[in-house]
């Protein structure tokens, strides 16, 4: 079948970041070492670029500022293959001072390359002073760069738990100095789904298909338009769920021979939801939490968990999975084996 039709594709250049943020859904943090090479980016970009017309990179971390020159390498090759929009998203854990945010800014921009998105929010704001966040967005403002401000949030309407709380003070503090910010859910992926107990809405079981997630640019399995690949080499489709590894085998190939209708996981969440991972031979001994799911992600999560032992190969890499805390939900899981 093959992938043909890319528009979008991200690079986790690395999972170390400076902060441990209970949000995570991949699992980022100080004891994080590894990084993507430029060497490598070469390789993977020079296959994905056959399997479509990408016209916006992202890349991201952990924290990719934290290496300010290999970031930018990575970003340079990305634009020398002819994607138009390389974007770095950041907490902006790095910048102490206007002086440093101000030469990170002009380093990024001479570059060619754009900022997309500095984090503001009840969980990056734990481990990151929100004066650096005002700081990078008055300095970007000065030198004329675009760069959004977004907050990530448990629950919308009123807030109802301490994250949510102080994301509100944050967001009408840059308000009132004229920065807006952009609220999106978070994705109960990864750490994220020990939050679940501080989600007061209605809990169900879902029974809804999975149609893709939020950066594929197209919502189709089979033609996912968009694609990440991280610093180990993982191919994924899905936060967790991969493809094939690009340092065992070529990127290209990977795609060439990628067909959803077989794909162990791919192939049941496309037909049936979340759900239908409960239902295959290897979730024998799952047991459903009689609370129900914050939602299908939540679902999701939680059994490919369970599942990880039995494919290794697609359901990775660990940091995606770290184990679910027995509060998670305000329930236990039962029934593992």
């Amino acid at each position: 079948m093959g992938i043909d039709n890319l528009t979008y594709l991200t690079l986790i250049v690395t999972y170390q970041c400076s902060s441990r943020c209970d949000h995570c859904c991949i699992g980022a943090g100080p004891e994080h070492r590894n990084w993507m090479t430029p060497q490598e980016a070469e390789r993977y970009l020079s296959g994905v670029m056959k399997h479509g017309d990408i016209n916006w990179m992202t890349l991201i971390g952990g924290e990719a500022l934290l290496d300010l020159d290999r970031t930018i390498e990575i970003g340079k090759i990305a634009l020398a293959h002819g994607i138009p929009r390389v974007e770095i998203d950041t907490s902006v854990a790095w910048g102490r001072d206007e002086e440093v945010a101000r030469a990170v800014v002009q380093r990024v921009t001479n570059a060619g390359l754009s900022l997309g998105q500095v984090s503001i929010d009840g969980f990056h704001q734990k481990h990151v002073p929100p004066e650096r966040v005002l700081c990078l967005l008055r300095v970007a403002r000065e030198l004329g760069v675009e760069l959004r401000a977004g907050a990530a949030i448990i629950q919308s309407g009123p807030p109802t738990n301490p994250y949510d709380e102080e994301t509100a003070r944050l967001t009408q503090w840059l308000a009132e100095s004229g920065f807006p910010v952009e609220s999106f859910p978070v994705v109960f992926h990864g750490r994220a789904v020990n939050l679940t107990r501080y989600h007061t809405g209605a809990r169900t079981i879902p029974q809804d298909k999975c149609p893709g997630v939020y950066f594929f640019a197209t919502k189709d399995w089979r033609q996912p338009g968009g694609l990440e690949v991280d610093v180990f080499g993982s191919v994924m489709l899905e936060h967790g769920i991969c493809i094939g590894n690009a340092k065992q085998e070529d990127i290209s190939k990977i795609l060439q021979g990628y067909d959803a209708e077989t794909h162990p996981i791919i192939s049941v969440l496309m037909k049936e939801g979340p759900i239908g991972l409960t239902r295959i031979p290897e979730a024998d001994g799952f047991v459903l939490r009689e609370d129900g799911y914050v939602d299908k992600c939540h679902l999701c999560q939680e059994v490919r968990t369970y599942l990880r032992p039995h494919f290794p190969e697609v359901l990775g890499p660990d940091n995606f999975y770290p184990e679910l805390e027995s509060e998670a939900g305000g329930s236990t899981m039962t029934g593992r084996r």
